[in-house]
C-alpha cells in the first residue's frame, strides 16, 4: 500500500494474487509503480521463524482503453503479462503486448 498513491486501490483476486488499479495513470507511469512495488517486495523478506525468506513478484500490466475496458478483459490480459514474467524468469514486470 505504501508503494502506491492515495487515489489507487488494492486488493487481492485469490490465492496469492494482487491487482491494484491506478486511476489516469499511463503505462509509463504503471511501469514505474509496478517497478517500485517490485523493488520494495525484494528488499523485505518475509521472517519465518530463525530465517530470512526471500520475497519476489511478477507482474503483468495492462492499460485501458487500449488493453479493453470491462474489469474480466483487463484481469486477463494483466494475467497473461504476469505469467510471462514468471516464464521469463520470474522476479519482473512485463506490459501486455499489443
Amino acid at each position: 500500500q505504501g508503494s502506491v498513491r492515495e487515489m489507487d486501490l488494492v486488493g487481492r483476486c485469490g490465492g496469492e494474487e494482487f491487482g491494484v488499479v491506478l486511476p489516469g495513470a499511463g503505462e509509463e507511469l504503471g511501469l514505474q509503480i509496478a517497478e517500485r512495488i517490485r523493488s520494495v517486495v525484494e528488499a523485505s523478506p518475509i521472517r519465518a521463524y530463525d530465517e530470512q525468506v526471500p520475497m519476489t513478484v511478477s507482474i503483468g500490466i495492462c492499460c485501458s482503453p487500449r488493453d479493453g475496458s470491462a474489469v474480466e478483459q483487463l484481469m486477463e490480459k494483466a494475467a497473461q503479462a504476469m505469467y510471462r514474467a514468471k516464464a521469463q524468469g520470474r522476479n519482473r514486470t512485463e506490459v501486455v503486448s499489443s
